[in-house]
């Protein structure tokens, strides 16, 4: 796909605000979209260009947001805080909280362990 030359295929709805952080998973299967403020992250079906689910994070937002090289799990950090989410069911499998410093990212190994990233470091 040209994006200078191809026209729009499809618009992902769900947000009601500006979308601030966008990532595909791995495998293409999915599309994520969340924003700094309103603490949601949206996963989004591209074989059937429709809504799977929504997680929330809290009212602090989203800072960053990472899919596991399997594409099973999404990670996601908000002030002081880190997520781990199923992508299949939406639940939280993992929270990570009370850090020192705003936790800046959340990534994966390339063995699908996460990483976590403070504003000072990294942890």
């Amino acid at each position: 796909m040209d994006i200078s030359t191809d026209p729009l295929k499809t618009t992902l709805t769900g947000h009601t605000s500006a979308v601030g952080r966008i990532l595909f998973s791995p495998d293409g299967t999915f599309v994520s979209g969340g924003w700094r403020y309103d603490g949601k992250v949206h996963v989004w079906d591209i074989g059937t260009v429709s809504l799977k689910t929504t997680l929330t994070a809290d009212d602090y937002g989203i800072h960053n947001l990472s899919f596991s090289p399997d594409g099973k799990t999404l990670a996601g950090s908000s002030n002081r805080t880190a997520f781990l989410w199923d992508i299949e069911t939406g639940v939280v499998k993992l929270t990570l909280i009370d850090h020192t410093y705003t936790v800046n990212s959340v990534s994966f190994s390339l063995d699908g362990n996460p990483r976590i990233h403070q504003r000072l470091g990294r942890l």
